[in-house]
């Protein structure tokens, strides 16, 4: 059975390369917040973030998330923040989404603008389904649970399977 996925973040972005891949086939995929190109405001974020891993309380409350905490924000922060990822984009794959796509966002997300959403809605192939949040940051699924889980449960019923 084609597998419907879904994404939040950097996993919106797996779930959108996946989808584009024509040696897989995919049923239909929700991403939430997700990243196709790289923006100034995401890394200022990101810089933000670090500091308050290394010097605030952030640390702490993603360990309650992560076996190894350490590197997983590590090699989240490092990468995105090296100089030479600032070039990543991976636009040219979003024509090769050709399932249906149900795009989440939050309107006040830090890490990624409206641009995204308008170049993910731009060319992607498939049906798009957009949900925009307005007093939402970059977890949707946890700002507006309610929101979200419907959103989700009547997609997945109209592309799922019994």
């Amino acid at each position: 059975v084609d597998p419907i996925l879904i994404g939040h973040s950097d996993g919106a972005t797996i779930a959108l390369l996946y989808a584009s891949d024509p040696r897989w086939s995919t049923r239909a995929i929700v991403i939430e917040a997700p990243h196709v190109f790289v923006e100034d405001a995401g890394l200022t974020e990101i810089e933000r973030a670090r500091d308050a891993y290394r010097d605030g309380d952030l640390r702490h409350k993603l360990g309650k998330y992560h076996r190894d905490v350490d590197a997983m924000f590590n090699g989240w922060a490092e990468t995105w923040l090296r100089p030479e990822f600032r070039a990543w984009n991976m636009e040219s794959r979003l024509p090769g989404v050709r399932c249906p796509v149900l795009l989440i966002q939050g309107l006040d997300d830090p890490y990624g603008t409206m641009t995204q959403v308008d170049a993910i809605t731009r060319q992607v192939s498939g049906p798009m389904q957009v949900v925009l949040l307005p007093a939402c940051a970059h977890t949707p699924h946890v700002e507006c649970e309610r929101e979200v889980r419907e959103a989700m449960v009547g997609f997945i019923a109209a592309h799922g399977t019994a």
